[in-house]
């Protein structure tokens, strides 16, 4: 009986040995077809990144175009203001009617307002409940000092509460002596229309970013992140000096996207249209578990 138990138990050894032994030889031979599966599923990650980086960098030159004309509008009309003889004159007893009329017409516009040579707005279509001085502001030291049209990052307006981009013009006399400036506060929820993509994928976005990190206009869920920073995400700090290209990295919102972004020359914002890596990896991910 003991020899029959010590046999069988030998059996058993054997045929563990022999099955530690095949799996072993299948290892060995599986080995480099796995290996062969790793680097193409890596291939292909890197293929379809670049795919969609540049088909979000598409989306992004083609944002930027209709950001960039309003810009453009934007300070065309302040040109056009900035040349009428009543507003030149910059005088507090003579505001021209023309910058109410202007308000009440252009809705993506919070107000208008005139300043004078010290920074004290003196003309507003929108009152002030007291008096408002522009000195120190980005906006008023960069137009007086470099006497051009300005866009200043985005603030919380002193005479509206409202969040904006201000564009500013320089404004000069008879003589050509620069006396002040005339102002425009882009109303910033009013900014949305312009980077609308169509039909985007789950949780894709499009947005805008100012040259001190601040969003002033996103594709959706814009009243919640409109205003804040986003100067230090890993995306915006990796990118600060390029013109155009595409990454990956999280959004503001913590969801990590692959985005492709575009500078707008002259005016200091950034567009960036993202979609999230799940959404684009989803095939990828599928073929490895397969």
């Amino acid at each position: 009986m003991l020899k029959a138990t010590h046999k069988a138990h030998s059996v058993r050894t054997r045929r563990s040995r022999l099955g530690y032994q095949l799996l072993g030889l299948v290892a060995i031979a599986a080995a480099p077809l796995l290996g062969v599966q790793a680097y193409l599923s890596y291939r292909e990650a890197v293929e379809v990144f670049h795919d969609a980086g540049k088909e979000l960098l598409v989306r992004a030159d083609r944002t930027a175009l209709v950001v960039e004309d309003f810009l453009v509008v934007t300070r065309d009309l302040l040109n056009g203001i900035a040349m009428r003889p009543a507003v030149r004159a910059v005088d507090p007893q003579r505001c021209d009617p023309v910058l109410a009329d202007f308000a009440s017409v252009h809705s993506r516009y919070a107000n208008i307002v005139v300043v004078n040579r010290s920074g004290r707005v003196i003309c507003s279509a929108e009152p002030p409940v007291r008096p408002v001085s522009a000195a120190g502001r980005e906006g008023f030291e960069r137009t007086m000092r470099e006497n051009r049209s300005v866009l200043t990052s985005a603030f919380v307006g002193p005479i509206t509460g409202k969040w904006v981009s201000v564009m500013t013009y320089p404004l000069h006399d008879a003589r050509n002596e620069l006396v002040g400036m005339v102002a425009l506060p882009i109303d910033l929820k009013h900014l949305e229309p312009l980077v609308q993509g169509g039909d985007l994928p789950r949780d894709s976005v499009i947005a805008v970013i100012d040259s001190a990190g601040h969003v002033v206009a996103r594709s959706y869920d814009a009243g919640r992140w409109v205003g804040k920073s986003a100067a230090k995400l890993a995306v915006v700090v990796e990118t600060r000096g390029s013109e155009r290209g595409y990454v990956t990295g999280r959004g503001i919102d913590g969801v990590e996207r692959v985005y492709g972004f575009r500078s707008i020359p002259g005016f200091d914002w950034q567009i960036w249209s993202g979609t999230p890596t799940a959404v684009i990896y989803a095939a990828v991910r599928h073929n490895i578990a397969q």
